[in-house]
């Protein structure tokens, strides 16, 4: 059990520092999608392949993680500090639970985004999801992008711009916009 554990450790570290030999074009986390400019990409990997739980890719002076793992890692570590009935971690209550955060400017909120007392998080909203970002200490990025029909959240962290998460292929809210 041990060694088929560790195998799957090695495998997943491996996956995650193979550089991709693809220069630009579309990548896929589960459903979201990104469209990426030619040269912009020179490296990145996935970790523990089915179903991708994390994404890395990287270029010249940035790099970004998705994954969906730290919502519900802070989600939890913050339920153990608090009282459990002030913080829900439910898949339904999540849009409201960051836009409670945001509204606060809670210590929560730092935990979440990384992000220091005199940062701001941006809210952009989309037709299908809630982008949440901010710039955190060191010039770390922290964005939280949720669906509003579940729930869901991708955490996407790394050193990274608004320029980058342009990328995302995202519908705007109103149609005519672009």
């Amino acid at each position: 059990m041990i060694k088929a554990l560790t195998l799957k450790i090695i495998i997943a570290i491996l996956f995650a520092y193979i550089p991709l030999t693809v220069n630009a074009g579309e990548y896929a986390y589960k459903t979201l999608m990104l469209d990426i400019p030619d040269g912009e990409v020179t490296g990145g990997g996935i970790a523990n392949i089915p179903p991708y739980d994390s994404l890395l890719l990287r270029g010249e002076n940035w790099y970004m993680v998705l994954n969906d793992t730290k919502f519900m890692k802070n989600c939890l570590s913050l339920s153990e500090k608090l009282d459990s009935r002030t913080l829900a971690c439910e898949e339904q209550s999540r849009i409201i639970l960051l836009d409670k955060f945001i509204a606060e400017n809670s210590i929560a909120a730092r935990v979440f985004f990384g992000k220091a007392a005199d940062d701001k998080i941006k809210r952009q909203e989309f037709k299908y999801h809630i982008l949440y970002s901010s710039v955190g200490p060191d010039k770390r990025d922290v964005a939280i992008l949720v669906e509003k029909l579940t729930g869901r959240t991708t955490d996407i962290d790394g050193v990274f711009s608004d320029k980058h998460l342009k990328w995302l292929r995202l519908v705007p809210l109103n149609p005519s916009s672009p």
